[in-house]
């Protein structure tokens, strides 16, 4: 069985847009479920990343009440190591600017790709974008 590593935007994407706490209360309990049977998962980067973000409309508070055990932490030598490798990797990258290689290594995403690497499948909604 997979295990999803579940990146920001699916959280805030759905609230947003289309499984608002007050239109799909069922969505959000089928992620904790899905959690609770081990079958994905976010980690603690991407719980700061929602606290900076929400707008007050219930994603903080979900997050920090009903789907806190489920954001694990990224303090082990296992993630660093793949961090290390990842931010290795978007160095020697010459297609990217080195302010776009600066603000990777700030956010949440290159950690949620080290713990992919280390530990599971990734779901994102990312996009390649040229020239940046």
């Amino acid at each position: 069985m997979s295990k999803f590593l579940l990146d920001a935007n699916i959280f805030i994407e759905a609230n947003q847009r289309y499984y608002s706490f007050d239109i799909a209360p069922a969505f959000w309990y089928a992620l904790e479920q899905n959690a609770e049977e081990g079958k994905l998962v976010s980690i603690d980067r991407i719980h700061q990343e929602i606290n900076r973000f929400d707008d007050g409309d219930g994603l903080k508070i979900w997050a920090n009440n009903e789907f806190i055990k489920w954001f694990e932490s990224t303090d082990d030598e296992a993630v660093f190591n793949a961090y290390s490798d990842i931010m290795q990797w978007a160095i020697n990258q010459n297609q990217f600017t080195d302010a776009a290689k600066s603000e990777f290594a700030s956010v949440a995403d290159s950690w949620l790709i080290a713990c992919a690497k280390a530990r599971i499948t990734q779901l994102s909604h990312m996009k390649y974008i040229t020239g940046i």
